[in-house]
This record gives structure tokens, C-alpha cells and sequence, in this order.
């Protein structure tokens, strides 16, 4: 089954868009403008790509569906696009989902492609790396993937209000160990929490 995600992070002169679209044995990625298609045991050994794809799958609304708008009804071009969350300078996260068009062959239905036989050239390969280490280290444009995805889950969590539920479970853990205690220390320590 093929599954489509996205990991936008948008900046004020240019946005950083990985669309990944996963086969069965393989992986295309798509950064910019540039596309590989690379095997899932690569994937791996490029850790950064690997974390990018992560943070994609938690990002995207549903890796599942694609979304599509027509622009021209007498022609009947579509853009495609997924439903994604964007990532304001890996600081701010938009509330809700946005509908990011794909960068690459955005008028085919990457639902409707068929498996790549092969990987592309290691030439090409080493253009989108270096690419992204142009954004990575040069530009600074992109974090470590666990940072983002740290901010990103803290904020979920926050928003969630988990934290109420986790300091009403220490509260009653709390009162469980006292109850031993006499009925006046029990109560008294009972009005403080």
C-alpha cells in the first residue's frame, strides 16, 4: 500500500518541503524540486532523512488520502496535495491542517503511480544531500529532526492538558501513601494538595 507524508516548515523567502511516498520497497523523497528514489535499507543509513521521514508521518493528517483542487476546469489539471501540519521556523506550529501541494509531479496522483524498479544514480543522490546539507549547516535553516520533534510533542501535550491528569495521578498516588496516618494528619495534608 502506498502512503504519502509531508514535512513543511515554512520561512519567510523559502519553505523546506520533504514529500515522501512510500512503495513497497522503496522510498521516494522529494525535497524541493529534486526527487531520488531510494531503497528502505538506505533510508536507514542516512539518519537525519530516516527522522525527517518520522516527523513527516506524525505530522501529516493521514498518510492515506490525497487531497486535489482543480485549477483549470476546462482543461482539467489538478494539483495534488496532503494534509499536513506546517512548522513555522521549527518554533511554531499552525493549529489545524494545511493542504501543502506536491512539489514534483504535482498533477499526477502519486496513488495511481506504480512502484519504482530501481534506485536513482548515486550523482543524483549526492545532489539532494548535499542539498539538504546546504540547508543543514550553511543556510541553518534546518535543526536536528529530535529537537523539532520534541517542541512539537511538548506542545501537544500541553495543548492536550495531559499535564493536569499527570499531576492529578501524583496527587492521588500521594494520598494513597499517607492513608496510613492518622484521620487529622491525613486530612490536614489533604487541604493543602
Amino acid at each position: 500500500m502506498i502512503q504519502v507524508s509531508c514535512f513543511y516548515m515554512d520561512y519567510n523567502y523559502e519553505p523546506i518541503n520533504f514529500t515522501f511516498i512510500k512503495y513497497e520497497k522503496f522510498m521516494k523523497i522529494i525535497l524541493q524540486k529534486r526527487k531520488i528514489v531510494i531503497s528502505f535499507k538506505n533510508l536507514l543509513n542516512h539518519q537525519i532523512l530516516y527522522k525527517y521521514y518520522i516527523l513527516s508521518l506524525i505530522t501529516t493528517e493521514d498518510t492515506s488520502k490525497i487531497y486535489s483542487n482543480l485549477i483549470d476546469p476546462y482543461n482539467g489539471f489538478a494539483i495534488y496535495g496532503i494534509s499536513t501540519e506546517k512548522i513555522w521556523k521549527y518554533l511554531y506550529y499552525d493549529k489545524g491542517y494545511d493542504i501543502v501541494p506536491l512539489e514534483k509531479d504535482y498533477i499526477r496522483n502519486p496513488f495511481k503511480t506504480r512502484e519504482p524498479i530501481r534506485e536513482t544514480s548515486i550523482k543524483k543522490q549526492k545532489k539532494l544531500f548535499k542539498m539538504m546539507n546546504s540547508y543543514y549547516y550553511d543556510k541553518k535553516l534546518l535543526c536536528d529532526p529530535m529537537i523539532i520533534m520534541n517542541n512539537y510533542l511538548s506542545i501537544l501535550i500541553l495543548s492536550t492538558n495531559v499535564q493536569k491528569i499527570i499531576n492529578y495521578e501524583k496527587e492521588i498516588y500521594l494520598l494513597c501513601c499517607i492513608r496510613g496516618f492518622n484521620k487529622d494528619i491525613y486530612s490536614t495534608i489533604k487541604k493543602f494538595i
